[in-house]
């Protein structure tokens, strides 16, 4: 566990660049919830969950409850984004909801990781931007359509 307050050093940055989130204070964690508008799906929110003083984990539920008879081609594009993206987790639970998440620890003086962090937040909006675009057509698709 690292002595540097980062999640202070977070939001001032986040204030600092006028970037809009949410933030709850637990008992062993803090979370920042980024929404983010999407060129694909009306919005992705990224939670942040910071753990332990400097251990970052992203998450993002990219589709909610999908349906079942998806489930084999949803996989295969899962599948893929995890070959394309190795650091960024893609998972399709047992409630069909599809999940990334992405880990990496702050290190370093208090700015630089604050830089650090929103140099990652940056990073995983792209990524994940890219991954609605190749999830949604099979989501969309009708059962009755022809490939």
């Amino acid at each position: 566990m690292s002595d540097m307050n980062y999640t202070n050093a977070i939001k001032r940055k986040l204030d600092e660049l006028e970037v809009n989130y949410s933030f709850r204070d637990m008992d062993s964690k803090v979370v920042f919830t980024i929404p983010h508008q999407s060129k694909v799906v009306p919005v992705l929110n990224l939670m942040c969950i910071l753990e332990d003083g400097d251990h970052v984990k992203l998450v993002c539920v990219l589709a909610r409850d999908t349906a079942p008879e998806k489930r084999a081609e949803l996989l295969k594009v899962i599948n893929k984004l995890t070959i394309s993206y190795r650091y960024i987790r893609y998972a399709l639970d047992k409630d069909n909801d599809i999940i990334a998440d992405y880990d990496f620890r702050l290190y370093g003086d208090e700015e630089a990781s604050a830089l650090h962090f929103f140099s990652r937040m940056l990073l995983a909006f792209d990524i994940l931007e890219e991954a609605v675009k190749k999830i949604m057509p099979v989501l969309w698709k009708d059962d009755d359509d022809d490939d």
